[in-house]
């Protein structure tokens, strides 16, 4: 049986999302004729993009990174690979600061 879908944004948490990225660099080069060069070519960029957890499961995560009270609306959303998640932050309601960690072995622990 599916999960119901959140009613309001209370029921999504604010979370952030640390997570490796392609990227490209166009600047970058490297020589053939020199190993160490090649071998430092290329790369990811760490990310961490902040947001209302939609939904995850074990194909993506994704956020909605804009909020609309007014008409209890979500906007914006961030698809994130699963297997590019490195951690999920949960925070507590606004008057709190502590945050909870979700590393990528799903275990949690207090920041």
């Amino acid at each position: 049986m599916a999960k119901p879908l959140p009613r309001s944004l209370e029921n999504l948490p604010l979370v952030t999302v640390v997570w490796h990225d392609a990227s490209i660099r166009v600047d970058h080069e490297a020589s053939l004729d020199d190993p160490e060069s090649v071998k430092n070519f290329g790369g990811f960029v760490l990310c961490r993009d902040h947001g209302r957890l939609v939904h995850k499961n074990r194909k993506h995560v994704v956020l909605a990174v804009s909020e609309s009270p007014e008409d209890n609306g979500i906007r914006h959303a961030i698809t994130i690979p699963s297997g590019w998640v490195r951690e999920i932050w949960y925070y507590g309601p606004p008057t709190s600061i502590e945050a909870t960690k979700e590393k990528k072995n799903g275990s949690h622990k207090p920041s």
